[in-house]
């Protein structure tokens, strides 16, 4: 190896939005302006360029701009420049500099990722999107959502997680991005163990609500002797017509109970009229399929 050592000495970032009418490039050139800055370098000191996974053409929107195209526009006496997705992923146009700065190949280098996804769905002419009317091979993991993204493959991981093994409660806050503070309705409360859970995990006060009177009753007991009766309550109720005015709850709880519930429609409205604008609803259940076998369905969704 060389005796160079190579440091990260300057970051830039361009605007960022969901439907830019700024073209890529430019928006590459200003990030790359910013990092030069930074660093105190001028453009007529790099001479290496490094990017992934290089300009696709079958899918401009997910990466349209090359190590060529920043070459030329800037006008770069490039020595050693990379780009292409025979890498690992995003970190390695950076560790290609590193290795191509230590070996001597070049001195200075730029690297960049450039994603336009948000705006190029705005403008499918100028940047087609990518389809497919049937799923295979990697495919498999992008046409459902088509999009290229992490959060495609990680929620198909996890509904493949939920389905084998479940959600424990923690998991279900986690997905629900309850917040500290927070006003919940704990719905088909039970014995009340989630809502002293979220009372004693993230300060929520948490009013729970079930058919059942001993239930209520010993769910009372339950947040009496663990000190949480000040941040949890409990009453008798209705799901199918909840005692509580429109747009009052941060959030609306509720696991394993909508399945008991023939009139799904009309509990999903009150959860509805009972939830702020913006308030999430943090569900589990189980669901029978066609063949009769369980299924786990579970989330967190939004209120306009």
């Amino acid at each position: 190896m060389g005796n160079r050592e190579a440091y990260i000495s300057g970051i830039g970032q361009s605007e960022v939005g969901v439907r830019l009418a700024r073209h890529p490039l430019l928006l590459t050139l200003d990030a790359i302006n910013e990092a030069l800055a930074d660093a105190g370098l001028t453009i007529e000191q790099i001479d290496g360029v490094f990017t992934y996974p290089g300009k696709m053409s079958s899918f401009l929107g997910f990466s349209p701009v090359s190590s060529d195209d920043v070459i030329e526009a800037l006008g770069i006496k490039s020595k050693w420049h990379l780009g292409g997705g025979e890498q690992p992923a995003q970190l390695a146009a950076i560790a290609s500099a590193a290795l191509a700065v230590k070996e001597g190949l070049c001195r200075h280098a730029i690297c960049f990722r450039t994603v336009y996804e948000a705006a190029a769905l705005s403008r499918p002419e100028e940047f087609p999107p990518l389809k497919r009317d049937f799923v295979d091979g990697m495919s498999q993991w992008t046409a459902p959502f088509w999009a290229f993204s992490a959060a495609c493959w990680t929620a198909q991981y996890a509904m493949r997680h939920m389905h084998r093994y479940g959600m424990t409660r923690e998991q279900l806050a986690q997905i629900a991005g309850i917040e500290r503070g927070a006003t919940i309705l704990d719905a088909g409360s039970g014995l009340g163990g989630p809502s002293r859970y979220l009372a004693s995990t993230y300060g929520c006060r948490v009013i729970g609500v079930d058919l059942t009177p001993s239930f209520v009753a010993v769910a009372q007991l339950l947040a009496q002797r663990t000190g949480l009766n000040t941040l949890v309550s409990y009453q008798i109720g209705d799901l199918l017509a909840l005692p509580f005015p429109d747009s009052c709850f941060d959030a609306v709880w509720t696991q394993h109970v909508v399945m008991n519930i023939p009139d799904r429609e009309r509990v999903y409205r009150e959860f509805r009229r009972v939830l702020k604008p913006g308030g999430k609803l943090a569900f589990y259940d189980v669901l029978a399929t066609d063949c009769q076998s369980g299924t786990a369905l579970s989330g967190a969704v939004g209120r306009e």
